[in-house]
């Protein structure tokens, strides 16, 4: 077995842009992603739970040679905060670290619509109700604090920086939706990789959270999804013509908006983590905030 292992991590964070990220990244010569977006192999540290050997995280790598960047995305690494942080380093080194931050209020509607989407919560639940029961003390974890709770990005950052210091980059999904070569460009200069690649790059949305007619036939598109995600990988061009198809046969276009009223207390809610993030990143030098960062009262 080859004894590659990846030496740059997507992270964080969920519902922010990151399978988007990861495609794009994966079209890049310096650049060999693992055979399924999301490996999670450090996840069952978030819930104490051991690891599996290295050789089982070698395995997502095994079609990789010698580039220069091996990348997995894992969003869910961030919330494990240090304990994960310091594993990541134990195992792989003082690699690079991609975080992706997004307007914590619109991370949390799209993290509802992928609940609906994915039919883990009922169609007729609204997100004024779905806010209201994260806030209640429903043990389901599909309507716990912790998808609120899940946007105070503030309460995890000094964890990663405490491990790996100058090796992260943080970026905003804002930025990357409003002008995509750019974003790419300045992550290319990160990374010291030609940024030429994505002069003619057609970007594209990947992973976006939407509704569907037909549960039955939802379901099994998600299996399908997931079953076969190796060769979408390696063929992004059939998903797309597979997915435009269940689009136009299963897709609910139907959408939903957020009230001002819980708009109103949201904002409220994540405004003074908002604010720590932001002097955070200012005392890092970084610049160029999303509106939802530097947004006046």
């Amino acid at each position: 077995m080859k004894n590659y292992l990846p030496n740059l991590i997507i992270a964080g964070v969920g519902k922010a842009g990151t399978t988007s990220l990861f495609s794009y990244l994966s079209k890049h010569p310096d650049i060999c992603t693992s055979n399924i977006k999301e490996t999670h192999y450090f996840s069952p540290l978030i819930d104490d739970k051991e690891l599996q050997p290295i050789d089982d995280y070698k395995k997502y790598f095994c079609h990789c040679d010698d580039h220069r960047y091996i990348l997995e995305a894992t969003p869910r690494y961030f919330y494990g905060g240090v304990k994960v942080a310091r594993a990541i380093y134990e195992r792989l080194g003082p690699i690079k670290i991609i975080l992706v931050f997004r307007d914590p209020v619109n991370r949390l509607f799209s993290f509802y619509k992928h609940l609906k989407g994915t039919a883990w919560i009922p169609k007729s639940i609204s997100f004024d109700e779905y806010v209201r029961l994260c806030n209640g003390l429903s043990k389901e974890k599909y309507y716990s604090f912790k998808a609120i709770q899940s946007g105070f990005y503030d309460d995890y950052l000094d964890d990663w920086y405490a491990i790996f210091n100058g090796s992260i980059k943080i970026v905003f999904f804002e930025n990357m939706n409003a002008n995509p070569y750019s974003f790419m460009s300045e992550l290319c200069s990160w990374l010291d990789i030609d940024k030429e690649i994505y002069s003619y790059y057609k970007f594209s949305i990947e992973n976006k959270s939407t509704l569907y007619k037909n549960k039955l036939i939802h379901k099994l598109a998600i299996n399908i999804n997931k079953r076969f995600e190796k060769f979408f990988r390696r063929y992004p061009d059939s998903k797309k013509i597979i997915r435009d198809m269940y689009y136009f046969v299963n897709h609910d276009s139907k959408d939903e908006t957020i009230s001002d009223y819980t708009r109103s207390y949201l904002d409220s809610l994540y405004e003074e983590h908002n604010n720590r993030l932001l002097n955070k990143l200012l005392l890092r030098g970084y610049s160029n905030f999303p509106s939802w960062l530097i947004k006046k009262t």
